[in-house]
């Protein structure tokens, strides 16, 4: 199996099973590790008392010491039918009406530790961690990218740090801010100062889904659209407040967020659809305290609340639990009786099973019911392995509460 040269590396544990089933990846103390194997990150072989398990990459320095693949991306020869695969999927979207989603996403395709988004021309990369970016720039992916993703003229590195972009492959790039169309609607991101690599994409078809809710939103006998206002606290640059725009159904949308440059980005985003201007209203506050203010507080027909990850370990899942608890419920306090409450959470921690409790319990701290009309997660560009569920690490749900 493999090249010449190429190390094993040994299990300590028994997972091959796990291994064979899926789940990509093993911890340090699992693995018996060579002390001639001192790189950064290379490419290995992973093999138990039986014989050979798996192929993948060797990371010295993170807690996830290997990380499996289906191929050798040393070799251009199983690299470029692989990548090729990857982009093939991706050809279900509609680039005229979406120019920005996901092209790669880690072990969901393949490329453990390795994220790439496309914003219209521009490929923006990112690593989990310095042992994937040592790995990844040793391969020829990025070039291979450029070269059968017609649209791509640019590759750049974005540090998860404070630090500028990398340029990888193509042209330079002329600004930062980019534009880009997702389901039609305008976007602008930066992409050297937004969060992640610039916009969040996984929820981009809980989105088309709020947009569908309200316009299809019919009142009886006059057959006319009722409009709604709509609270999207964490609204980041705006994007739920953008589709609940573009549904022609709202007389008001507030986006909420605790940053100044967000809520102005948010803004942004709404003119460059060309919507009403009195309709959408800024708010620069933190909503956890803006949701605590439940006596006098204005209610709306519908509140959004996707707050960032509040858990990043096994050691904060339970504070994190707590939070979400509070805050949902204190959510829940600004929506008129029969209105509708959206909620999410990334936190790869919290599992669809997690945040099922959690919602429960909130509503029964609001003293409210509710009717469950959507429990979805990521989209379809954020594929994840079957064996591997804490990479399902978005979760949305649709309550009209009673």
């Amino acid at each position: 199996m493999g090249e010449k040269n190429t190390m094993d590396i040994y299990l300590k544990r028994s997972l091959r099973k796990s291994i064979k089933r899926g789940h990509p990846w093993v911890y340090k103390e699992a693995l018996e590790i060579p002390k001639s194997l001192k790189k950064l990150s290379d490419f290995v072989l992973l093999k138990d008392n039986k014989g050979f398990v798996a192929m993948g990459i060797y990371d010295s320095k993170g807690a996830i010491a290997f990380r499996s693949l289906d191929f050798n991306p040393l070799k251009l020869s199983e690299l470029k039918p692989h990548l090729l695969s990857v982009i093939t999927k991706r050809n279900r979207l509609n680039t005229s009406l979406t120019s920005g989603f996901r092209l790669i996403n880690g072990e969901g395709d393949g490329f453990s530790g390795l994220v790439c988004d496309v914003y219209k021309h521009v490929c923006v990369v990112q690593f989990d961690g310095p042992g994937m970016k040592d790995f990844w720039l040793k391969t020829k992916v990025f070039e291979l990218i450029a070269a059968h993703f017609e649209n791509i003229k640019t590759v750049v590195y974005k540090p998860r740090c404070d630090e500028d972009l990398v340029h990888l492959h193509g042209e330079a790039l002329d600004s930062k801010i980019i534009s880009f169309k997702e389901n039609g609607l305008q976007f602008e991101s930066d992409i050297l100062n937004g969060q992640k690599t610039g916009f969040f994409f996984d929820q981009r078809d809980n989105r088309e889904y709020l947009k569908n809710f309200l316009k299809e939103n019919i009142t009886e006998p006059l057959k006319s659209i009722k409009k709604r206002t709509v609270l999207n606290a964490f609204s980041y640059t705006g994007g739920f407040s953008v589709y609940a725009g573009a549904s022609e159904s709202v007389s008001e949308v507030v986006s909420l967020d605790f940053s100044k440059g967000a809520v102005a980005d948010a803004q942004k985003n709404w003119e460059l659809n060309a919507f009403d201007l009195r309709i959408h209203k800024t708010l620069q506050i933190d909503a956890f305290e803006y949701f605590k203010n439940k006596k006098d507080a204005k209610r709306f027909d519908v509140v959004l609340v996707d707050p960032p990850s509040m858990s990043s370990s096994l050691e904060t899942k339970q504070k994190a639990i707590h939070k979400y608890i509070e805050l949902f419920s204190d959510a829940a306090a600004h929506v008129v009786k029969g209105g509708d409450l959206f909620l999410s959470s990334c936190s790869s921690q919290i599992s669809f099973e997690d945040f099922n409790k959690i919602v429960i319990e909130a509503l029964s701290l609001a003293n409210k019911k509710a009717k469950v009309h959507r429990f979805s997660g990521q989209g379809f560009d954020h594929p994840y392995p079957h064996f591997c569920p804490e990479l399902r690490y978005l979760k949305f749900i649709h309550l009209s509460l009673d």
